[in-house]
């Protein structure tokens, strides 16, 4: 007698063809990719000596009998498995012990914001041994949980001419204390002593610039008379700060400065469209254009001569563009 099991079928044909693909008498188990595999199963005896027959004449087939498949479609020992190698995973890796596919199997497989493998899932780092072996980023960013190429603060491990971005957590161009106030900067130590670099509520696209702290107060500190309160500097400091009443940085860098939309007599409001050449771009009533024979230039709202430069008085609910000895500062 002839004997023949299908490969995914496991059935027991006598005395007729099969299609391919099928297993042999001597072939009668499959591997985990459902081809042919060399397995004696039943052991010697049965029906005419053929493997895979029991001394009562049964078949003894294996469980890869092709019923596999939606969740755990491969087989693997006998068992329906999701995979068995990753390329059975659409995204991520099969764990060898489980036969699942996960995120990662080991922490070569997981991102440097989230370098530890934890059963099957990258997680944040806790320290720096978590870091070993990720390149050009050494150090823990605990709040995070990412490795990073330097820590808020930590300035010297960048180097001369660098520091360390308190947002980015990388080594940036810069110098300590090399940014003026209200000027664009990259970590708290770029600013003057006294200042922090933040990012202020009041006008939107202000970006993080250097602003004094509030300190014993904020009327010292002319024309940033007015408290905004307590902020997150870049480095992730809560300080209190303070900034102008009225004004965007950029409008109070801008003062007495001749810009395009606000340089000739006529772009002077009610003619003209000035005010909005002046500070920032797309933000209404943070800067102003006014008139300085033979042209104009800009300035900004004021309440009094505190909310202007020293040297420069208020008038007409706006800084005068013109110097006055008689309200230099103090």
């Amino acid at each position: 007698m002839h004997i023949k099991l299908l490969c995914g079928l496991g059935v027991l044909v006598v005395g007729i063809a099969v299609l391919t693909p099928s297993c042999t008498d001597r072939f009668a188990g499959c591997d985990k990719t459902l081809t042919c595999a060399q397995t004696n199963v039943g052991g010697e005896g049965g029906m005419g000596g053929e493997p895979g027959m029991s001394s009562g004449g049964a078949v003894t087939v294996l469980p890869c009998d092709g019923s596999c498949g939606g969740d755990a479609p491969h087989c693997h020992a006998e068992t329906c498995v999701q995979c068995v190698d990753d390329e059975h995973c659409e995204a991520g890796y099969c764990d060898p012990e489980s036969h699942t596919c996960t995120e990662c199997v080991a922490g070569t497989h997981c991102p440097a914001s989230a370098p530890v493998c934890e059963d099957g899932v990258c997680v944040g780092c806790s320290d720096e041994t978590d870091c070993e072996g990720v390149a050009d980023k050494p150090f823990c960013h605990e709040p995070s949980g990412a490795c990073v190429e330097c820590l808020p603060g930590d300035h010297e491990s960048c180097g001369a001419g660098r520091l360390c971005h308190g947002q980015l957590h990388e080594c940036v161009d810069g110098d300590e204390a090399g940014a003026a106030t209200c000027e664009p900067c990259v970590a708290d130590a770029h600013c003057p002593a006294g200042h922090r670099c933040v990012r202020p509520e009041r006008f939107e696209g202000e970006g993080f610039v250097c602003l004094p702290e509030r300190g014993a107060g904020c009327g010292d500190k002319r024309p940033l008379v007015h408290e905004l309160g307590t902020l997150t500097s870049l480095d992730g400091e809560h300080v209190t700060i303070c900034g102008h009443r009225f004004t965007s940085c950029r409008g109070l860098l801008g003062f007495s400065t001749a810009v395009t939309g606000c340089s000739a007599a006529e772009d002077v409001p009610p003619t003209g469209d000035g005010d909005t050449a002046c500070g920032l771009e797309d933000v209404e009533d943070n800067a102003r254009c006014r008139p300085f024979p033979p042209g104009a230039r800009c300035t900004f709202r004021c309440q009094g001569p505190d909310d202007c430069p020293c040297g420069f008085s208020c008038a007409a609910s706006a800084c005068s563009l013109s110097y006055d000895e008689a309200h230099e500062c103090p």
